[in-house]
């Protein structure tokens, strides 16, 4: 790509993370160089990078480092997707890590009231009845 003259942005490193995320095996590159790459380019990582390393992770079964994606992604303030989170618990579990996962499901809680809340009264009123 920089070969081309192009320079890579969020969109094209969270392309890359996706696509490895998705991808069967070992083969090429690994999504926490990617994402490692795009921080020492200043390029912030938004949710849907965390998003992505996160699935990596999961995919992979690197529980422990899926993991600390999850809950640094939770301290930028971005909330990964349920199925991802819920993916990372599972695995915490399989691995006998209770504890962890107990931890992740609090983070999460209260990430969720606090995004309900910013929300505003009637999607407070919505997310309660539904």
């Amino acid at each position: 790509m920089e070969r081309k003259g192009l320079t890579p942005n969020l969109v094209t490193y969270n392309h890359r993370i996706v696509k490895l995320s998705r991808s069967r095996g070992g083969v090429g590159a690994d999504a926490k160089k990617v994402f490692d790459e795009m921080k020492s380019r200043n390029i912030k990582p938004n949710a849907d990078s965390y998003a992505g390393l996160i699935r990596y992770c999961v995919r992979r079964k690197d529980y422990e480092n899926a993991l600390v994606f999850c809950e640094e992604s939770l301290e930028r303030r971005f909330v990964p997707p349920f199925t991802c989170v819920k993916d990372v618990v599972k695995g915490l579990v399989g691995i006998n890590k209770e504890d962890e996962a107990r931890k992740v499901v609090e983070k999460m809680k209260k990430q969720l009231r606090g995004v309900l809340w910013s929300l505003g009264p009637k999607w407070r009123v919505f997310f309660h009845c539904h």
